[in-house]
């Protein structure tokens, strides 16, 4: 029968080209030449012809779909434009899924661009909407029918099972056979670590972002005031910055103490290098004070934030304390009694307490590093004096001490206060608090604890050598707090 019309003509065409490329495809396996070519953009010729629809290879089902076409092109050809939307619809399905499986199939892409080509021949203007129903529907039965027979992996990729969505949605880090470790789990001892590395770069970040403004500050002052930006820092800044005298470069010398040992060139040379670096800083904090003063004309606005300090929940258990029970603040203190920072740090609670006595509670939780051979007994020590209601003076004692709190030199302690020494001996002795110490231990390692001394201040994590003035500072904003959050 002669096909009549020219768009049944080109279906026919397309038909024909379309058998071939499904051949091709199907053959991919058997015959080398045509796997190497489409081997040159990967290996998903060889993949896409291994899927199958009903026990069937989809390349057969694609020579069975092109010789309908030319069968229904010659003897039927008002049943096309259904044929072309039902060839549409599973084509884009397999299309989808062969980029959710990450391959690309040059067989595949030849039989896209057919099939849209055949889509186009049988499009009527008049039916549009009943055209894009009938792909869609088409799409989704598709879908559908290659994952009723896909491979586990092809699955796992297209739909993610539901267990594995829920271990995820679950905050699930990884599993070990039966056993999830939570991201709770994997970031709470490293709680402090990552705030102090977002907050290291949170500093370079507020740094540059600060030369940044200065930079575009002083442009614009400059152009105001007609002259350049040199001349403008010059009369504006440099100007300003102080000559280094003989005290200042004194002042610098007893900062750094250990810089004339290191120095291996002449006391002039040591001194010109302290005087330049004193009049670098002196340049670069005058610059950024001169730019921070014209903020205001300038309507500088800055939305970068500093880190959130971690907020955590210690078990205060029957750790020392000292303030009122019910006090709006509690500063919770994690220390070791051979760490130089926790002495320098004691020294500073105990200036700060004197201040806020009345209005913050004080904790003092145990936390001897392993390294540090006697810290964990000098922590039952405090517990065996608080038997005898000595803890803070012997804590004193300990941090104030040079010499190490063996047993032995810590019952000397005990008898300069006066303490029954050799009860205080037998309860050193007996490791009766030794279960006490672990605990405290445990606890700071609860909340991310890894370093002595560590302070948390309602909550909020922050690390020891804290001086007076900062933590009097977070001691005053938790103040402030609980009293704007009273009715």
């Amino acid at each position: 029968m002669v096909v009549s019309g020219i768009r049944e003509r080109l279906m026919v065409l397309l038909a024909t080209l379309g058998v071939a490329v499904a051949l091709l495809s199907g053959l991919s396996q058997h015959l080398d030449w045509i796997g190497n070519l489409c081997g040159f953009v990967g290996q998903g010729c060889h993949e896409t012809s291994k899927f199958s629809i009903l026990g069937l290879k989809v390349w057969l089902w694609g020579v069975c779909f092109y010789a309908a076409v030319i069968g229904l092109a010659l003897f039927w050809p008002r049943i096309l434009f259904w044929l072309a939307i039902t060839g549409t619809g599973m084509e884009l399905s397999f299309v989808w899924i062969m980029a959710t499986h990450k391959v690309l199939c040059i067989f595949c892409l030849a039989n896209l661009v057919l099939m849209l080509l055949l889509f186009v021949l049988a499009f009527d203007r008049t039916r549009i909407w009943q055209m894009v129903a009938m792909v869609s529907v088409f799409v989704l039965l598709g879908l559908g029918l290659v994952m009723k027979e896909a491979s586990p992996e092809l699955k796992d990729q297209i739909s993610p099972p539901a267990a594995a969505v829920t271990e995820v949605d679950a905050g699930v880090a990884a599993k070990v056979g039966g056993r999830s470790i939570t991201y709770e789990e994997l970031d709470r001892p490293l709680r402090m670590r990552l705030y102090e590395l977002d907050l290291q770069g949170y500093r370079l970040k507020a740094e540059r972002l600060e030369q940044m403004i200065a930079e575009l500050v002083f442009r614009n002052e400059a152009a105001r005031q007609g002259m350049p930006v040199e001349r403008y820092i010059d009369e504006t800044v440099m100007s300003k910055i102080p000559e280094t005298t003989q005290n200042d470069l004194d002042q610098y010398f007893r900062e750094n103490p250990s810089i004339r040992g290191t120095w291996k060139g002449t006391p002039e040379d040591l001194d010109k290098y302290a005087r330049a670096t004193l009049q670098q800083r002196r340049f670069y904090q005058t610059t950024m004070a001169t730019a921070r003063s014209l903020y205001p004309q300038e309507g500088v606005v800055i939305y970068l934030k500093e880190p959130d300090v971690p907020r955590v929940h210690v078990n205060l258990g029957d750790a020392d304390s000292r303030g009122p029970v019910e006090a709006p603040v509690t500063v919770v203190e994690f220390s070791d009694y051979q760490c130089p920072a926790c002495r320098r740090n004691h020294e500073t609670m105990k200036k700060v307490m004197e201040t806020y006595k009345d209005r913050v509670k004080w904790v003092f939780k145990d936390f001897p590093l392993r390294s540090h051979r006697w810290a964990a007994k000098a922590a039952e020590g405090t517990h065996c004096a608080a038997d005898q209601h000595k803890f803070a003076e012997f804590q004193d004692i300990l941090f104030g001490s040079d010499q190490e709190p063996t047993p032995d030199q810590m019952e000397v302690f005990a008898l300069e206060l006066g303490l029954d020494s050799v009860e205080f001996r037998r309860c050193l002795d007996s490791g009766k608090y030794e279960r006490a110490v672990e605990k405290s231990i445990e606890d700071g390692r609860a909340v991310g604890v890894n370093s002595t001394p560590t302070l948390v201040v309602n909550g909020r994590m922050v690390p020891g050598g804290q001086t007076v003035e900062s933590l009097s500072k977070l001691i005053e904003e938790e103040l402030t707090k609980q009293k704007d959050s009273k009715p």
